[in-house]
């Protein structure tokens, strides 16, 4: 619904005015003396399919919020990292990523601590530790570089057509549960999300493993372990790449920690995107049954 303002005969009481399924303050604008009275009046647009009105001022606002802003600082500092890695400043492009990838904890507080959790910011940070993920691949080098980078990809695909900033609790591949935050987390799901997840395909289906690196929202001893290797590894090969051999970073002792969690993250992005390519031809095949003359 777009709210414009025009010129009327009388003007309307102060208070709410519903728009398009919501409620809008209106503005004080009118005075018996100086300003001619006005009036709002609602006119439905559709765009792109959607009811909603998009207002300048209120996505500039999303974009500034305080974990989104620290999005865009980790976005320029995985630019100045590339721009120094190509230009052989080594240590400085790996501080930049150093520096990127640690920041990823920061929004996700700063979005609970203010409470300016949106889907743009959801979808903004894994976006962001992709990209970064990917240079530091790119630029490790290595004939197997590009296989994380696809795989990575191709998981972000599976999650966020399923459950957008519900993915980390399963909710892409899940309509139904038990508590209050999981309840909340379906609901925010839009009615082609919700049914994309009719068949049944829940996290609680899934092996006990993948149960116990994707619970509480990865915050668990393999979770953690997955989560560093995610990171870790493409960063620790990097610094092998650009830094003298002998110094912690470039040590080999990494490898014992970093390598088996990478695996393990491999392997549970292998999981989602076979459950989501199960959930799709399940809804085809559901579909076909439907179309299939009796």
């Amino acid at each position: 619904m777009l709210c414009i303002a025009e010129s009327p005969r009388r003007a309307p009481k102060l208070g709410r005015q519903h728009c398009g399924g919501g409620i809008q303050q209106l503005p004080q604008q009118w005075n018996d003396h100086n300003h001619s009275r006005r009036r709002i009046r609602c006119i439905k647009i559709q765009i792109k399919g959607s009811s909603h009105c998009p207002n300048a001022r209120s996505c500039l606002q999303v974009l500034l919020l305080p974990p989104n802003l620290v999005g865009h600082l980790r976005l320029l500092l995985a630019h100045v990292a590339a721009t120094a890695s190509s230009a052989g400043h080594g240590s400085l492009a790996l501080s930049c990523f150093s520096c990127s990838l640690a920041l990823d904890a920061a929004d996700g507080w700063l979005a609970r601590r203010f409470n300016c959790s949106t889907s743009f910011g959801a979808l903004y940070d894994v976006v962001i530790d992709n990209l970064t993920r990917a240079m530091l691949w790119s630029a490790a080098g290595g004939p197997w570089a590009g296989l994380p980078i696809a795989l990575e990809g191709i998981t972000l695909a599976c999650t966020h057509a399923g459950g957008g900033a519900a993915w980390k609790s399963g909710g892409c591949f899940r309509c139904e549960g038990g508590g209050a935050s999981e309840a909340a987390a379906v609901a925010e799901l839009s009615c082609r999300q919700q049914a994309a997840c009719e068949h049944g395909l829940s996290i609680q289906d899934a092996p006990r493993w993948v149960q116990l690196v994707m619970g509480n929202g990865f915050r668990s001893p393999l979770g953690v372990l997955a989560i560093a290797g995610l990171s870790g590894c493409p960063l620790w090969l990097f610094a092998r790449s650009c830094l003298r051999p002998g110094t912690w970073l470039t040590t080999p002792a990494w490898a014992l920690v970093l390598v088996p969690g990478r695996l393990l993250a491999a392997a549970v992005e292998c999981w989602v995107v076979q459950r989501r390519m199960q959930q799709l031809t399940q809804q085809d095949a559901a579909a076909h049954q439907r179309l299939k003359p009796s």
